[in-house]
């Protein structure tokens, strides 16, 4: 994906972009002059669709269940599972 801007963008920038039932999660790949403007590339991390339905979803839960928002279940520190940092 490229779009063209009016100031120049460090490559790592990252660039959240709405659209109408959407948002994508992206950095800066590169970023070129063209005239007066500066065109970048951007690598795309996360797409996020249908953000309506989602919404209507979470608002369905909060009324089926109200006495249940911010509440946490506690969870004994040997159920955890060790993340390597490696993987």
């Amino acid at each position: 994906m490229k779009f063209t801007h009016q100031r120049p963008l460090a490559p790592g920038t990252p660039l959240k972009v709405e659209l109408a039932d959407s948002l994508i999660l992206a950095e800066v790949a590169f970023t070129e002059r063209t005239g007066e403007a500066f065109v970048s590339g951007v690598r795309v991390d996360q797409v996020l669709s249908r953000l309506s339905e989602l919404m209507r979803l979470h608002k369905k839960l909060l009324a089926a269940a109200p006495e249940q928002v911010g509440r946490r279940e506690s969870v004994k520190d040997d159920a955890m599972l060790p993340l390597d940092a490696g993987t």
